[in-house]
């Protein structure tokens, strides 16, 4: 089917707002690994003025490189850390709903890791009305903005600051975590893939992952669809099927979906 004919093809239905095409887009180049100009033409029905607009916007956040012809994902794998500001803006409206729908799985009562980062972040906004829970985090701005009931309370973790992402690390926090038990570890991470499971770019928080996985009944792990089949430096989960549940945005193609469904409880939102 040439152009012109896929363009007649989408003619007749309502066009998309900027946004909202931008964000599915986005999610054609995280499923596909890269996008062309024509193939956003074709699927929207919009001008390549358009098309090429859309790509310089999403090109902007630095998650995307754009290319002569469309635009691919930055990179292959994570091999650096980012200031917590920066990772809040990339893939923001995927986090807050991956952050909502693992606070479904949080019942009164339970005592919890979250993990620093920011859907652990995103997670912990929505704590406000759950009771007598007990939260545990080295994540700095998670300790300093979370909301919660008067019943509950919230353990940060001792040790030294890391100033770049704003996390405590170090051999006092993995001691303390090596004498807690806890319900269930909600984990993030800056890379997941079938062959490598969860990987890190900091060597410096490694440790602690590792005795927040030990402390933990049941670990849910919680990552946009952008951290998928990608590798970074340091290994902290390498047998995905310890995680019971993995919470992830639909830009996750639905064949992986299947195949991560084979080694945990793939949840979708």
């Amino acid at each position: 089917m040439n152009t012109q004919e896929n363009v007649h093809e989408y003619a007749d239905e309502q066009p998309l707002m900027p946004a909202r095409r931008q964000e599915q887009i986005k999610q054609m180049i995280t499923a596909n690994g890269s996008v062309s100009v024509i193939e956003v033409v074709n699927r929207f029905a919009v001008s390549k003025a358009t098309a090429r607009r859309d790509l310089d916007d999403i090109c902007r956040s630095g998650e995307f490189t754009r290319t002569h012809g469309g635009a691919t994902l930055y990179a292959s794998s994570a091999t650096y850390d980012k200031p917590h500001e920066d990772k809040m803006k990339m893939n923001y409206e995927q986090k807050i709903r991956i952050g909502r729908k693992a606070a479904e799985y949080i019942q009164n009562g339970d005592t919890i890791i979250i993990d620093s980062g920011t859907t652990g972040y995103a997670l912990s906004q929505c704590l406000e009305n759950k009771k007598q829970i007990t939260v545990i985090t080295n994540d700095l701005f998670i300790a300093l903005n979370t909301v919660l009931d008067p019943s509950s309370s919230l353990i940060v973790l001792p040790g030294q600051r890391h100033d770049l992402t704003k996390v405590i690390i170090g051999k006092q926090a993995e001691d303390m975590l090596h004498n807690i038990r806890v319900v269930k570890f909600f984990m993030t991470a800056d890379a997941i893939c079938l062959e490598s499971g969860v990987t890190e770019v900091n060597l410096l928080e490694s440790g602690i992952k590792d005795a927040m996985v030990k402390a933990a009944q049941e670990i849910i792990l919680i990552a946009d669809s952008s951290k998928f089949e990608k590798k970074s430096l340091i290994s902290v989960l390498p047998d995905l099927r310890k995680v019971r549940r993995i919470i992830t945005d639909d830009g996750l193609s639905v064949a992986l979906q299947k195949r991560y469904g084979q080694l945990a409880e793939v949840v979708v939102v």
